[in-house]
């Protein structure tokens, strides 16, 4: 009895969490950093997922790691951050 409720609630969990990845994998869509980045790091700092990573001077986002909440495009100062709809 008690496992039923607790995979229930962790299934339960899992599904609302996901819902918004799965539906942005599911219709292709990706954040992609372009080349007028400044490198002043305020996405990397806001991101909660960790999710945009540095190699010297060149960012990219991670697509498994990104939940697309939007914090990055919200303070990137030169806009460099789109969405990309394959």
């Amino acid at each position: 009895m008690v496992l039923v409720i607790i995979t229930s609630f962790f299934l339960t969990f899992n599904c609302a969490t996901s819902d918004l990845p799965y539906n942005r994998i599911m219709n292709h869509m990706r954040l992609e950093i372009t080349p007028i980045c400044v490198s002043c790091d305020a996405c990397k700092l806001i991101c909660p997922e960790n999710a945009i990573i540095s190699n010297g001077t060149n960012y990219h986002v991670d697509d498994w790691s990104c939940t697309f909440c939007g914090l990055c495009i919200e303070v990137c100062p030169v806009d460099c951050i789109k969405e990309i709809t394959n």
